[in-house]
């Protein structure tokens, strides 16, 4: 089940405690691009370039689960009403469960439908490559390579990938 998450709900501190228990490893890492995140909050705030552009945030619950802290992931995006179009798509799982894969890939399902254009990036190394060119190629998208664009904690350069899936 995905619900919708600010500041101001009850996931919010449940998603921060999360998060701060990938501080400084790699899956963080491959969420945020950037081995050094201190200030998880930041991550949450409205830090879009241009007025008519809003970041969005969504937790992933265990459906079967009676407990209203079980979040199994997160999924966060930013929408340009003004280009139409959901850019900045961002996953993490706090448990490795194919529900938020399933989630995910839904909800990206809905964006294409909605929105003109989709965008995303992933690094490589992160374990979802095919799964993006696989997804990217059904809905005849591209892919554009950077390449040794991230550095991770280890002093090792990472190519970065953008995908793009646009509705003509």
């Amino acid at each position: 089940m995905i619900h919708n998450i600010n500041v101001h709900n009850d996931f919010f501190s449940n998603v921060l405690s999360k998060l701060g228990k990938l501080c400084y490893t790699d899956k963080l890492f491959y969420y945020t691009g950037t081995p050094y995140v201190t200030d998880l909050e930041y991550l949450f705030k409205q830090n879009t370039r241009e007025s008519n552009e809003k970041r969005l945030h969504f937790v992933i619950r265990n459906e079967n689960s009676e407990d209203e802290d079980d979040l199994t992931g997160l999924f966060s995006y930013t929408v340009d009403m003004h280009k139409n179009c959901a850019y900045d798509l961002s996953a993490i799982s706090f448990k490795d469960s194919p529900e938020v894969a399933q989630h995910i890939t839904e909800e990206t399902e809905k964006l294409i439908k909605t929105f003109h254009r989709v965008e995303w990036t992933i690094i490589a190394g992160c374990g979802q490559e095919k799964f993006c060119d696989d997804f990217c190629k059904k809905h005849n998208g591209h892919k554009i390579v950077l390449h040794s664009a991230v550095k991770d904690q280890y002093g090792e350069y990472h190519d970065k990938y953008i995908y793009e899936i646009v509705n003509k």
